[in-house]
């Protein structure tokens, strides 16, 4: 919560990358978006451009409505990427 006042955080990937990983693994598939969604946000941090754009991936089938087998395999591909780049 201490992120959301004052001026934006730039490493919110720290906990939100491990907070993505679970609620995908709960099947949550909204919030793990939604944690997605902040870290494609120009504030943060960039992150490796394959991480990078997984993430813009997954944020976009879902705000394209994509079926829920779709975000759930964009966000499969975040989970990866995080895992191959070290960061997870």
């Amino acid at each position: 919560e201490a992120w959301r006042v004052g001026p934006p955080y730039p490493l919110q990937w720290i906990a939100r990358l491990p907070l993505l990983g679970v609620e995908s693994r709960r099947a949550r598939w909204r919030e793990a978006v939604a944690h997605a969604a902040v870290l494609v946000d120009p504030d943060q941090q960039r992150l490796p451009y394959d991480l990078d754009a997984a993430l813009a991936g997954a944020v976009a089938a879902d705000a394209d409505g994509e079926a829920a087998a779709v975000v759930r395999e964009r966000l499969e591909l975040v989970l990866d990427a995080a895992a191959c780049s070290g960061l997870m």
